[in-house]
């Protein structure tokens, strides 16, 4: 395989290969110094199609069997597919939620809150960024933004309020509000107070109760992003109202 330097001078460095795994086509794809992406045909090393789509240097890539994605120094992170008659290829899409150098692309499957296995890329940076991409070949690679990982854990899944006597569990649909006893002796087993429904699956980000200060409690459900609930918590022998 003979990368062409595309009119300039300087020798062509290719930084990365990746193999698709499209048998019997045998597909490989390369990404070099001039910002493109190159794929070939893998079995008679014939040059398939030239996608330049980056400004600087392609150091990375990840494959699937009809998506080659790429990333590098231009911090771009770009999908080129295979088009819908089987043989050309084109660009699709990029996201650039890094600010420097792309290093690192890796296909992984996440499972989502109603259990079904999702497609799902990975890429790292030299600003210490860890971000996910849905990568269902099926949907458009431009339908979702991509979400930043952070390094250390988000809200817990448990809060407690002690003098209320309630504990809240947040679920990915749903919080549940337990009474505690406050006996430590003879301590019966937890009983569900409480259910709030959330939106929708994977709508419930963060989910506390905490001691009020008049008595009760107050219990905050939200998404994380522009919505949160509050309900005040009492106890009239029952279930606790909201």
């Amino acid at each position: 395989l003979t990368v062409d330097a595309a009119g300039g001078d300087d020798a062509v460095r290719v930084w990365c290969v990746a193999a698709l795994g499209d048998e019997p086509r045998c597909t490989v794809a390369s990404g070099d110094s001039t910002g493109a992406v190159c794929l070939w045909d893998g079995l008679l090393g014939v040059l398939l199609t030239r996608v330049a789509r980056h400004e600087a240097d392609v150091l990375c890539l990840a494959a699937q069997r009809d998506r080659v994605y790429a990333s590098g120094a231009d911090s771009k992170v770009a999908c080129v597919e295979r088009a819908a008659n089987g043989d050309a290829w084109v660009f699709a899409a990029a996201h650039r939620p890094h600010v420097l150098d792309v290093r690192a692309l890796c296909l992984a499957t996440a499972t989502g809150a109603d259990g079904a296995a999702r497609p799902t890329l990975l890429s790292g940076g030299l600003d210490a960024k860890l971000c996910a991409y849905a990568a269902d070949p099926s949907r458009p690679f431009a339908e979702k933004r991509p979400a930043r990982l952070w390094p250390f854990p988000g809200s817990p899944a448990v809060a407690v309020a002690a003098d209320a006597g309630l504990a809240a569990c947040r679920h990915a649909d749903r919080c549940d509000v337990w009474r505690l006893s406050k006996n430590d002796d003879a301590a019966p087993p937890p009983i569900l107070a409480l259910r709030v429904k959330a939106a929708g699956p994977g709508n419930l980000a963060l989910a506390v109760v905490f001691d009020a200060p008049g008595g009760g409690a107050v219990l905050l459900m939200g998404d994380g992003s522009t919505r949160t609930r509050a309900l005040d918590l009492r106890d009239g022998g029952g279930a606790p109202r909201g």
